[in-house]
């Protein structure tokens, strides 16, 4: 690979982002390399973290407007300040993009980490997180059923989702595939 070439490439990609391409010593060619196929890798996780997030966002909603008996659930349950944050910051988003604010539109509008959250140690002296055990994850073994068990599973998925979204390095998770 001609160096001028690839200077150019690390100028509009940046030294920092290449630079953990080539950690090994690896010449340019195979940095750049990795670099797609890192992209190639990222582009196939995409789908299936999307219906994850979609699925989690969902259920999780019909968990919690059940407990609460209305669909506007965060405007009643006891959430932490946080997540009240996240709510109110949804609603502003929605309004200054001239849109009517209504249920689908803040539930779309929260982000993955404030539903992974209802997942955490955070919630575990709130009733509806026992609830969200039952009804969402009923078909999950009993020894995985644990709160602290969800949690990692779900902060490596929200940490997985967040990497892929922003095309960061993948190719050197050994258990990507867990």
């Amino acid at each position: 690979m001609d160096i001028t070439f690839y200077n150019d490439i690390e100028n509009i990609f940046t030294q920092q982002r290449l630079s953990v391409f080539k950690q090994d010593g690896v010449d340019e060619i195979t940095c750049v390399a990795r670099y797609l196929y890192n992209i190639e890798i990222c582009k196939s996780l995409y789908p299936s973290l999307h219906i994850f997030e979609i699925t989690l966002r969902n259920v999780l909603d019909k968990a919690l407007a059940d407990y609460a008996k209305c669909q506007n659930w965060y405007d009643i349950l006891p959430l932490n300040i946080e997540s009240k944050n996240k709510v109110e910051e949804a609603k502003r988003k929605i309004k200054k993009h001239g849109k009517s604010i209504t249920h689908d539109r803040i539930i779309s509008e929260l982000t993955l980490g404030f539903w992974t959250t209802f997942l955490t140690t955070k919630y575990s002296q709130n009733a509806f997180q026992s609830v969200i055990i039952k009804k969402c994850f009923n078909k999950v073994p009993n020894n995985q059923r644990s709160i602290k068990a969800l949690q990692r599973v779900f902060e490596k998925m929200r940490l997985l989702r967040n990497r892929v979204s922003h095309y960061e390095r993948l190719i050197h998770w050994k258990d990507l595939k867990d």
